[in-house]
C-alpha cells in the first residue's frame, strides 16, 4: 500500500491539474464571449435584420417610422376614345405627395399640391393605350396601383350616308315633311337638326322633319365616341 505522504502528493497533483484545467476552460469561456460580443454579434445582427427587411417588405422604412403606404390616387374622367396624341390627366391623391402616372409601362412624375390635387398632359404614342398611376410619400411608401385605363387614340371621322332625301327634293301640296334616312357606324351619334336618332344595330336611322314654305336646311351630324364628327347639310323646298 502506497504511504500516506505519497497519496497527500498524489491528491495535491490531481487538485492542481484540475484547477489548471478550470483557469484554461475559464480562459476560452472567456475568449468565446469576448469573440461574440465584438465580432460575432456586431457582423451577424446586422445581416439578419436586414435579411428580415427585405423578406417582409420593410427595407423602405424611413428613419421618422411612417410605413403606411398613401391611398392610390384617383384618376378624374379618363375617356375610352380621343381624337388626338395627347391627353389631360387630372386627379387627387396625398396632399404634397409624388405621383407616377404610366403610359404604357412609362412613368411619368409630378408633385401633388398641398391640396392633394395633380394635372398633367401626357402623350399617347399607341393606337391603345394603358394608363394607370401610384403615389409616393415623404417617407417613400409607395401605393397600389390606381384602376387601370385603356385609352384608343382614333382621329378617323365617322362615315356617314343620306339615303333620303336627296339635296334638291322639293315637296308639294299636304306633304310638308321629309323622311330623313342614313346609315353610319353602329357606335357614332347621331343628330338631324339638333334632334337625336336612334340608329338600329346595323347604323342606320330614320327620322320624320317638318319642313316649312320655301328651302329648308337640313343638317345632319355623326359623331364617334372620340368626338370626331362628320356633318352633311342636304336642302328641301316645300311649295303648298
Amino acid at each position: 500500500m502506497p504511504s500516506r505522504a505519497r497519496q497527500t502528493r498524489l491528491i495535491r497533483t490531481q487538485e492542481k491539474e484540475a484547477r489548471r484545467t478550470l483557469i484554461k476552460y475559464s480562459l476560452l469561456s472567456m475568449l468565446l464571449l469576448a469573440f461574440l460580443a465584438f465580432v460575432a454579434v456586431p457582423f451577424i445582427i446586422p445581416r439578419i435584420t436586414s435579411f428580415i427587411d427585405e423578406s417582409t417588405g420593410r427595407n423602405n422604412i424611413s428613419e421618422n417610422g411612417d410605413t403606411t403606404p398613401p391611398s392610390p390616387p384617383r384618376l378624374r374622367d379618363v375617356p375610352r376614345y380621343v381624337n388626338e396624341n395627347s391627353l389631360e390627366i387630372n386627379g387627387s391623391t396625398e396632399p404634397g405627395a409624388k405621383v407616377y402616372v404610366v403610359i404604357n409601362g412609362k412613368d411619368e412624375k409630378l408633385i401633388a399640391s398641398t391640396s392633394g390635387t395633380f394635372n398633367t398632359t401626357v402623350q399617347l404614342p399607341l393606337k391603345e393605350n394603358e394608363i394607370f398611376a401610384f403615389s409616393e410619400d415623404e417617407a417613400g411608401n409607395k401605393s397600389t396601383d390606381s384602376q387601370t385605363y385603356i385609352v384608343t387614340v382614333d382621329n378617323e371621322k365617322p362615315t356617314l350616308e343620306i339615303i333620303k332625301p336627296k339635296d334638291g327634293d322639293i315637296k308639294f301640296g299636304q306633304e310638308n315633311y321629309v323622311e330623313v334616312e342614313g346609315q353610319t357606324e353602329d357606335a357614332a351619334h347621331i343628330t338631324i337638326n339638333g334632334r337625336v336618332a336612334i340608329l338600329n344595330n346595323e347604323g342606320k336611322f330614320n327620322m320624320r322633319i317638318g319642313l316649312n314654305e320655301g328651302k329648308n336646311d337640313i343638317e345632319i351630324v355623326a359623331k364617334d365616341e372620340a368626338s370626331n364628327e362628320t356633318k352633311i347639310i342636304i336642302t328641301v323646298s316645300y311649295s303648298p
